[in-house]
């Protein structure tokens, strides 16, 4: 199922629920009047029958909505990890390949690039996309050899996996700066240092 059709349904899903609160509406305020015309003991018991099959219709409604709701997300993240699990595993290959001095051979590397932007553009979320575009423009980071010493595109590369996290659902309020690099870059507490004093 592509993104384009799910959106679609959701869409669909929205007003189809909007028409028919505005049917019940319009049925609802049609009982009202028709109430008043009639006992008021008659009219107190149809209002109450009336308001618990409304009160049950609405809930079973919403909670339809939901369930499908959550299912359209639940397939959406599972297009997504793949996407991001294959970028990752091209950022790790590359600081690897940098660190043991081991040639990069370039035109393979394009290709997996190529492959995962087209992707991206797909799958991924606007903060992906805006944090990844930033960095693909500073000069510092056209090359992985250079840039690996650079705070700017450390910095920038800490917000594109927190942002690649918080697409995928994780709550990360209470993961500190620079935690996820730490992991495997061992000067990432110098580049922070750096960082809070201002000097590059």
């Amino acid at each position: 199922m592509n993104k384009t059709k799910q959106v679609f349904q959701l869409l669909f899903s929205f007003i189809a629920l909007g028409l028919l609160l505005w049917g019940l509406y319009a049925l609802f305020d049609k009982a009202i009047k028709f109430l008043l015309t009639i006992e008021t003991g008659k009219a107190a018991a149809l209002l109450t029958a009336l308001v618990t099959i409304v009160v049950s219709v609405i809930s079973i409604l919403v909670s339809k909505h939901l369930e499908r709701k959550a299912i359209v997300e639940h397939e959406l993240r599972n297009m997504k990890i793949p996407v991001y699990q294959h970028f990752l595993e091209t950022i790790f290959e590359l600081f690897s390949s940098t660190r043991k001095n081991v040639p990069i051979d370039e035109s393979q590397l394009a290709d997996k690039m190529t492959a995962i932007v087209r992707d991206m553009i797909i799958w991924a979320s606007p903060d992906v996309i805006n944090i990844y575009s930033r960095m693909r423009l500073r000069p510092a980071a056209k090359k992985a050899e250079s840039s690996m010493n650079t705070k700017d595109f450390l910095s920038e590369l800490e917000n594109l996996y927190r942002a690649i996290r918080k697409d995928l659902g994780h709550k990360d309020r209470t993961l500190r700066q620079f935690a996820m690099l730490d992991l495997y870059i061992n000067d990432v507490s110098q580049i922070n240092a750096s960082l809070k004093s201002g000097v590059t």
